[in-house]
């Protein structure tokens, strides 16, 4: 089985994220993470590690994937390991997931911009499962791929050895993939996304918007009373001789 570049892995990884046309800023950002990850094994040039057609390193299973180190899986084939980075990135990464499908070169930090706090803390998630602890690691995928990193590196950020990352988010095992928030009656911002979009907590922090909601709705329903009003008047009026008519001759 041919070994791919990280050039042709990051073209079939973004393509199968649904990005069908790439962009070269694009394709640097994920060839400069797996140069940074070092993953792929036999199945992919300048793999620094065993973990075969996994460049990402991600620990998302397959039916027929193996650990490999520790829980990073090693793949069949590098469809296999696109498939399964895929995954992982679809299950909780959404700012580098965008970024990625609609080749946002300003999110990634091209164009003179750092790379944005969203994305800066999906990388951090994918190597430590916490989103602000390894900004270090989202500034270094940045600088290997030409791009500039986040503009504020916490300092309790620490650098490490070859990161293994990229589990879903679901996983609390190892280093990587943090739990994904739970759903809580109690809390809307866990369930109103779902109902009116990812901006929901912009409508629960913003008390004018929710006022504006519940008077509109108000509205509504007065003009609605009103519009059935007359109808229910006429009817009242058609019926009543009708009825009249009927008591003359019980």
């Amino acid at each position: 089985m041919a070994a791919m570049t990280r050039y042709q892995w990051s073209m079939a990884f973004v393509r199968t994220l649904g990005n069908m046309a790439p962009a070269p800023n694009t394709l640097d950002l994920v060839q400069a993470w797996g140069v940074e990850e070092g993953g792929g094994g036999s199945l992919i040039t300048g793999s620094t590690n065993s973990c075969n057609g996994n460049m990402l390193n991600t620990e998302y299973r397959t039916a027929t994937s193996q650990n490999c180190a520790g829980a990073v899986q090693s793949f069949a084939s590098n469809n296999d390991g696109i498939y399964a980075n895929a995954m992982a990135l679809r299950s909780g990464y959404p700012s580098l997931l965008q970024a990625l499908v609609t080749n946002d070169s300003n999110a990634l930090g091209y164009n003179g911009n750092h790379m944005s706090q969203g994305v800066a803390e999906d990388l951090s998630y994918w190597v430590s499962g916490n989103r602000t602890s390894r900004f270090d690691y989202a500034a270094k995928v940045a600088s290997l791929a030409g791009a500039q990193g986040p503009a504020n590196v916490p300092s309790s950020s620490t650098s490490g050895g070859t990161p293994v990352a990229g589990s879903t988010p679901s996983s609390s095992s190892g280093s990587s993939g943090s739990s994904t928030p739970g759903f809580s009656l109690t809390n809307p911002a866990t369930w109103l996304p779902a109902i009116i979009g990812q901006n929901a907590s912009n409508w629960i922090q913003n008390p004018t918007r929710i006022l504006k909601m519940v008077a509109g709705i108000v509205c509504i329903g007065i003009a609605l009373f009103l519009l059935a009003a007359p109808a229910e008047n006429a009817i009242t009026q058609a019926v009543a001789p009708i009825a009249k008519s009927a008591a003359l001759f019980a």
